[in-house]
């Protein structure tokens, strides 16, 4: 109705302004027919020309030309204005509302028509497996199954359904426990494959295909379908649509015609995206697969499979699905995809008389639809056309065992192509555009009198449909909505469309409040605890909400036997809380209506058809109307939401029975709440008991039991006490570890103390050898000065050189010898300087030992303390003690890094030392050799005593030198001495070291054996 209003709208839009393009050009021709000659007028601009000329031809047009010219601007302008504005403000709504309608078509389509043989594929798996579970056949046994061959057969018919051809079936079939086939009944389409499908012909009555029956042997191995294959394994019924390979076809004798092939489509100069994916991006077999509409329901015995029912339908070629649903609904184009690829449809192929089966859809739609899972509306390419089209996915049986995981295998669509569409509108718009013209012609001819008739009525148009746009209501033209002229017709729709308005604003509003009663209700049902106070609240709110005069919930037990269970009623009406109303057909012919939402709506008891029976039953409650929807729970029918109109009876509206349906739902979810929470409470409850019996088990922990095991069982806290048993055995190794490595350093401790005694008293012994070296180069310096001295003398009576040179001789002799033994001392000091080297080496070898022990006790202590914070309250006690374990092995690494200090010092200095008296040792021996040569000199005196006293000086210059040297000497040895001492105070403060590193590890040892560890 809202299109044929904004078809009529641009329609009158397109005619005025044709009109006024008419009425224009007339102008233009009287104007020049009355032009006249005029006399040559100077040349002017261009533009004061053109003016100058229009003013000439308005003001020689006639006064009645003038008139019409405005009265058809005056008509024309309002009309143009209203219609463009109408079109501007509605085309983007209508779109919306287009694409809304084909999303409820495509629901309706997948649903109701696709899903629906699904539905009754299930329905009828169901039926006869319970038949055939009841019989107690063992369809296991060959012997059994022939000699009630007939009997099953008779069950496995196949009815050709003329008015819903697309619920025949195509198989009828039972398996045994392995899936093989013990009776089977399968039909297939009996029509030539070869040449493409044609269209059908415009109403053209539905025609049901010819089917053949096949006959095939029994034994026929069903595990490779998946289907079948999930469903003898989970002991669960199964349905969906199956996408199932031609090589499982072939056994049934299906391949032929699931055969479809994939058939080329024009994909020039479109973008990517509205192009089809590449050849095996979805596995379809080569287009050879097949869709079907299947479902598996097993047959047991004594809580065992002992085999299957197999009911299904192939969509392949099933055009009468698409067509019957095209034909309901006007609805141009449907299809059915297997993955990407059309496997019925009556979208025209590019010869506009085939059906484009074997296509496959744009991969735009592809990646929203099957990688997503997700529904595609909007614009699209389909065989190079565009179509305003709906997308679908379907699913297969995996939406039932794993609905996170499970991917859609198919596609179902609707849609109407837009390059029609818009032509459509096009040529509508232009005919309304040419009525519109001659209307304004027309009113150009009428002459001035009726004028003020149309200027009238124009204003009021005018005005309203400015308050149109402004969104007023509740006003119209009733004062014009009797002519028969155009503006007559114009007022009338306008007046409709004003109400169409009007009652959409209603209806808006009415859902927006049906939206807030939901939410409150929702609300409150979320906030009520416990089941019982679910219930009352849920019936209190409906009751409210719905002004019913009685709201009940009628819940069920496992043999179907009625309770109302929450009532709230109105004062004046009988009360049915705790009545029990057995309704014996409920069982058989109403639980699987309600468990797929069935809600019932009944205006009067009376004339709804019902049962005496009924009728008084419901009549000792007052009831002349009631409304119906079920209660679920996890999947489970458990109760009915019922309200009652008990004062008269009661026209139920649309919304409301929606609104009730929705409350239903809502019920449900809270209903599976409450259950949820109070199955978390007594999960807690549990819980909290376990944790407490491990508490008291590991209890003796605290006082340093390491043997104690927990007990471990199959729940969270069986996990807890497996990883305590885990953390108190690595707890246990570890202080076996401690009380050994305590163990060793105390060993080691007490073994290498003797070592740090010998070194003192060596650094002792050292030290007085030291200082007595120290008095003999002493007593060296004091013969060199000497010599420096009989030099001197020398020097001053040389002349009495000739009667001293035996006495210089022999003093030169003692100087040699004293220089010799000075060179003997020092080679004896730095000897012993070098043992002490050594020894300090032994004691840092001893240190770092300690220190190697001392981090291996702190990393174990920390290793115990990381277990205990592991194992929680129960090792606090532990930790502290591995803390204080800790504790001591950082006590002992500080001493052990002084320690290992003060040695590295002494072999620093002894080294340097060594050094000293290397030297020294090098300038006794230049000594030496000048005071051998020396000697010679002087037993060469007799011979060269004209050189006597150039030698005497030299003799002075070479004493003064060692004189200097023997001084250093002493000054090194002094350096020596204080070293040694120092290297005697410092191997004391070893000796002590080592006491205190006994003493840690004795305490180490005494608080690791707390720990019962064996």
């Amino acid at each position: 109705m809202l299109e044929h209003r904004l078809e009529e709208s641009v329609n009158n839009s397109r005619t005025s302004d044709s009109a006024s393009s008419s009425l224009d050009s007339e102008a233009l021709e009287v104007d020049l027919r009355t032009s006249k000659p005029t006399s040559p007028q100077p040349l002017q601009p261009k533009s004061k020309n053109a003016f100058s000329w229009l003013r000439r031809g308005w003001d020689n047009l006639t006064f009645r030309t003038k008139l019409t010219l405005l009265l058809v601007g005056s008509a024309a302008i309002p009309v143009l204005v209203v219609t463009q504005g109408l079109i501007s403000l509605n085309r983007d709504r209508a779109l919306e509302d287009l694409k809304q309608t084909l999303q409820q078509q495509g629901q309706i389509f997948a649903n109701e028509y696709v899903l629906w043989t699904q539905v009754d594929t299930e329905a009828q798996a169901e039926n006869l497996a319970k038949i055939l579970q009841a019989t107690e056949i063992d369809l296991n046994n060959p012997a059994q199954v022939a000699a009630r061959r007939e009997f099953i057969e008779d069950y496995l018919v196949i009815n050709k359904n003329k008015e819903n051809p697309e619920l025949t079936k195509n198989f009828k079939i039972i398996t045994d426990a392995q899936g093989r086939t013990v009776a089977q009944n399968i039909f297939v389409i009996d029509e030539n494959f070869t040449n493409p499908p044609l269209l059908p012909a415009s109403n053209q009555e539905l025609q049901l295909p010819k089917y053949r029956q096949l006959s095939l042997p029994t034994g026929i191995s069903l595990t490779d379908i998946p289907i079948v294959q999930n469903a003898l394994k989970t002991g669960q019924p199964l349905a969906g649509i199956e996408l199932v390979k031609s090589q499982s076809l072939q056994k049934l004798g299906l391949d032929k015609q699931a055969n479809i092939g994939l058939r080329q489509q024009p994909n020039r100069n479109l973008p990517e995206e509205k192009t089809p994916f590449p050849e095996g991006k979805y596995e379809i077999d080569g287009g050879k697969a097949g869709l079907l509409s299947m479902a598996v329901h097993p047959i047991k015995a004594n809580n065992r499979v002992v085999g299957s029912v197999v009911i299904g339908t192939l969509l392949n070629r099933n055009y009468g699905l698409v067509d019957k649903f095209s034909q309901n609904y006007n609805v141009p184009t449907a299809t059915v995809f297997a993955k990407d690829w059309r496997v019925v449809t009556n979208v025209p192929y590019t010869d506009n008389k085939t059906r484009a089966i074997g296509t496959r859809v744009a991969r735009g739609v592809a990646e929203k639809v099957l990688d997503q899972g997700e529904e595609f509306i909007g614009e699209t390419s389909i065989i190079g056309r565009q179509y305003l089209a709906f997308y679908t996915p379907l699913y297969d049986h995996q939406q039932i065992l794993n609905p996170q995981q499970a991917k859609p295998v198919g596609i179902a669509y609707v849609g109407e192509s837009f390059l029609d569409a818009e032509n459509q509108l096009a040529n509508q718009q232009l005919i309304a555009y040419s009525i519109g013209g001659g209307i304004l012609f027309i009113v150009g001819l009428i002459s001035i009198p009726i004028a003020n008739s149309f200027a009238r009525p124009m204003r009021k148009l005018s005005r309203f449909a400015q308050q149109v746009a402004s969104g007023e209501a509740g006003f119209d033209l009733d004062a014009d909505s009797d002519r028969q002229d155009e503006l007559g017709v114009l007022s009338r729709e306008m007046n409709i469309m004003a109400q169409n308005i009007a009652a959409n604003l209603e209806a808006r509003r009415q859902e927006a409040e049906r939206a807030r009663i939901l939410k409150d209700i929702t609300i409150r049902l979320s906030q009520a605890l416990g089941t019982q106070n679910t219930l009352d609240t849920a019936v209190k709110e409906i009751r409210l909400a719905l002004k019913a005069d009685r709201v009940v919930v009628y819940s069920f037990d496992e043999q179907w036997q009625g309770t109302v269970t929450a009532e709230c009623v109105a004062d004046g009406f009988p009360q049915a809380l705790g009545a029990n109303i057995a309704d014996p057909c409920f069982a058989d012919r109403y639980v699987d209506k309600y468990r797929r939402g069935r809600v019932q709506a009944t205006e009067n008891i009376y004339t709804a058809g019902l049962t005496e029976c009924h009728i008084q039953q419901l009549e000792q409650f007052a009831v002349k109307a009631n409304l119906v929807a079920s209660i679920i729970t996890n999947g489970k029918l458990i109760a009915l939401l019922i309200a009652h109109q008990c004062s008269a009876p009661r026209a139920w509206q649309q919304v409301e029975i929606d609104l009730f349906s929705q409350l239903a739902t809502q019920v449900g979810f809270a209903l599976d709440r409450v259950n949820l929470l109070e199955q978390q409470k007594a999960a807690k409850e549990q819980l909290q008991r376990r944790a407490l019996e491990l508490l008291i088990e590991v209890d003796p922990l605290t006082q340093g039991d390491l043997t104690i095991r927990a007990s471990v069982t199959e729940d969270e806290i069986g996990t807890i006490a497996d990883s305590y048993n885990a953390t108190i055995s690595s707890l246990r190794q570890i202080v076996t570890q401690v009380q050994e490595a305590a163990q060793q350093v105390a060993i080691t401790t007490t073994t290498k103390e003797s070592s740090v005694a010998e070194l003192s008293q060596e650094a002792s012994r050292q030290a007085a050898e030291i200082t007595s070296a120290l008095a003999r180069i002493q007593q060296m310096a004091n013969s060199i000065r000497a010599v420096a001295a009989s030099a001197e003398q020398a020097e001053a009576a040389v002349q009495q050189a000739s009667q001293t040179v035996a006495e210089g001789d022999t003093a030169m002799n003692r100087t040699v010898d004293g220089i010799l033994a000075i060179r003997e001392t020092v080679a004896q000091t730095s000897k012993k300087v070098k043992r002490l080297g050594e020894s300090s080496q032994k004691i840092s070898k001893v240190v770092n030992l300690i220190s190697t022990f001392a981090d291996q006790t702190n990393l174990l202590a920390l290793n115990a303390a990381i277990e205990a914070a592991n194992a929680g309250e129960q090792g606090r006690g532990f930790a502290v003690v591995a803390e204080r374990v800790r504790a001591l092995a950082r006590q002992s690494t500080e001493a052990t890094a002084e320690i290992e200090k003060l040695v590295t010092d002494i072999q620093t200095e002894t080294n340097e030392v060594v050094a000293a008296m290397e030297a020294g040792t090098e300038q006794v021996v230049a000594g030496t050799r000048l005071v051998d040569e020396t000697r010679h000199s002087l037993n060469k005196i007799s011979d060269v005593s004209n050189q006597i006293n150039e030698l005497v000086k030299a003799i002075a210059t070479v004493t003064v030198e060692q004189s200097q040297a023997s001084a250093e000497v002493t000054q090194t040895m002094s350096d020596v001495a204080a070293i040694a001492n120092k290297t005697l105070t410092e191997a004391t403060q070893v000796a002590e070291s080592f006491k205190e590193l006994l003493a840690v590890a004795q305490k180490l040892q005494a608080n690791a054996s707390q720990f019962k560890v064996n």
